[in-house]
């Protein structure tokens, strides 16, 4: 019987757990898959989950540590193909919302995988309000190549060889003052996010 390939969604999410996990062991981190709840006798539809993961650590802010939160959604497309912005389920639109609001971080890391040339697989960054403001003016894809022009609001992940064996990529930027890096992500946070966080801290 011929084995069955597993779709680029689900290994792009199993290298980003397995990603993960090695820095749960090296710092104060802890990441949670969230499920799909089944299917029971006494209900008729599953309750779909708000977004892929979450992860939080306290960070050292400077002053004091603090506790971050930081909410995931994973998508990935196959080949030289176009990001379509509608992969992202209304409902996954809401839960990072809820989440941001409740003073999360919220992101959507893409893969692009089985790319021509000598990389052939790429991962991006992206905030939630990047992704609105792109929803806003009409954008329906994206192609990685064309996710160079968003430098200010979009962050490459480096690919990297994880203990464990095999391939993941490197998520440290996302909690700085864990082990002394700068706040790389600072550069992903547009003017609109910066905007709606002051807003946060004055209400």
């Amino acid at each position: 019987m011929e084995k069955r390939r597993l779709k680029p969604e689900k290994i792009f999410t199993s290298e980003m757990t397995a990603s993960f996990k090695q820095y749960c062991k090296e710092f104060s981190l802890f990441y949670l898959r969230i499920q799909d709840d089944p299917f029971t006798t006494t209900t008729k539809f599953t309750h779909k989950k708000p977004f892929d993961a979450v992860a939080w650590a306290m960070c050292d802010d400077g002053c004091e540590y603090t506790t971050k939160v930081v909410a995931l959604e994973y998508k990935a497309v196959n080949g030289e193909k176009r990001w379509p912005l509608s992969s992202v389920k209304p409902h996954q639109i809401s839960g990072l919302s809820k989440a941001f609001y409740a003073g999360a971080e919220a992101y959507i890391m893409v893969n692009f995988r089985g790319l021509e040339g000598p990389v052939k697989t790429r991962a991006v960054l992206l905030t939630l309000e990047t992704y609105l403001k792109w929803q806003s003016l009409g954008k329906k894809s994206v192609t990685w190549k064309e996710m160079f022009e968003y430098s200010g609001e979009v962050y490459w992940l480096e690919r990297v060889k994880l203990e464990s064996g095999g391939y993941g990529w490197d998520v440290s930027g996302l909690f700085s003052g864990i082990h002394g890096l700068d706040d790389v992500m600072s550069a992903v946070y547009s003017p609109e996010l910066k905007k709606l966080n002051e807003k946060k801290e004055v209400e």
